[in-house]
Parts: structure tokens; C-alpha cells; sequence
């Protein structure tokens, strides 16, 4: 209008839209997800892949209490004293517990966060969610597995007369009962 002069500022965010999905495509691998806790608020931010963990829309807004509050009773409690001592010391940690996500499902997760400080003072937490469910569940089959195992072997070295032989017959193995 009127002969004015019209400026155009044109950015070419085709490298950020290729980082994010990359970003996006580690994350769903990973099974890991980004979060933050903006302490003077008490707000929260998760990525995606944090959502999709909990078994809740990505953007569903969530609150500290409402997040803390996915996990069971019996880790609670710890996870309550590390965003505590976090929010208030800035310590970080590193720790597996676990949640009930929104569909009721149990699942193991590992957790790291670190403060974000100023002026001495935590204003933010951040870190990473992973989900860890398949390994540990394996673990702890594994180590409930070998201690069945190992009662079953003091069971037997106790009670029993266990010698091992050779094809010749020699003995190769007794236990202190024979």
C-alpha cells in the first residue's frame, strides 16, 4: 500500500526438522525420553518418548505431584528423597525403579537427573527416562533362579553323599559328607 517497501526474512529449517527427528527415531530405540522440572514452579516437561513410557498422550499435561505419583508405594518414597535432595542441593542421581503407568501396567524404569543451577541455587532438574523393563525383569529372574539353584546345592551338600567318578570309575569329586 502506498509504494511502501515489503521485507521478507526466509530461514530454512529443513536441518532442525531432520535433527529433531533423529532425535525422535535414538529415543524410540533407546526407549529413553527427556524430561525437566522447573523447581520454583514445580512445573514439568517430558518429551514424547516419556508420554509414550507412561501410557499417556504425548502433551497431556502433567504436574510434579501427578508424576511422582506413577510410582508404586514401595519406590515412592525414594524417588520423593532424590527430586527433594535435588530441588533443594542440586545432587544428582542415577536410579531403577519402578512406575504403574496409566493403564495400570508395572514397568522398570532407570532415572538420571542433574540440577541446573544459578547463583548457587537448583532452578531447573532434567535428565532422562528410559524404559528398562525387559532387562530387569530378566535380571531378577536370573537372580532368583540362581538362588533357588544354590538352596537346592547346600540342600544336597548337606543331606546328601554326592562322589563324581571318571568313566574308569577313579573318583573325582566328594563333598565333605562322603
Amino acid at each position: 500500500r502506498g509504494g511502501g517497501v515489503f521485507l521478507c526474512v526466509d530461514t530454512d529449517t529443513t536441518g532442525a526438522h531432520r535433527h529433531a527427528n533423529i532425535m525422535a527415531n535414538i529415543q524410540e530405540v533407546a526407549k529413553s525420553g527427556g524430561w525437566s522440572v522447573y523447581v520454583e514452579k514445580r512445573a514439568v516437561k517430558w518429551s514424547d518418548a516419556t508420554y509414550q513410557i507412561h501410557e499417556i498422550p504425548p502433551g497431556t499435561e502433567i504436574s510434579l505431584e501427578e508424576a511422582i505419583g506413577f510410582y508404586p508405594e514401595e519406590h515412592r518414597r525414594s524417588i520423593e528423597k532424590l527430586v527433594g535432595e535435588g530441588m533443594k542441593s542440586g545432587r544428582p542421581w542415577d536410579a531403577e525403579l519402578q512406575i504403574k503407568t496409566r493403564t495400570g501396567k508395572k514397568k522398570w524404569v532407570r532415572t538420571i537427573g542433574h540440577a541446573l543451577s544459578e547463583n548457587g541455587k537448583p532452578v531447573r532438574l532434567e535428565g532422562i527416562f528410559q524404559d528398562i523393563d525387559e532387562r530387569k525383569t530378566g535380571e531378577l529372574a536370573l537372580r532368583e533362579s540362581y538362588e533357588r539353584h544354590r538352596g537346592y546345592e547346600i540342600a544336597l551338600d548337606t543331606h546328601s553323599i554326592v562322589p563324581a567318578t571318571d568313566r574308569q570309575g577313579k573318583i573325582t569329586y566328594w563333598h565333605k559328607p562322603f
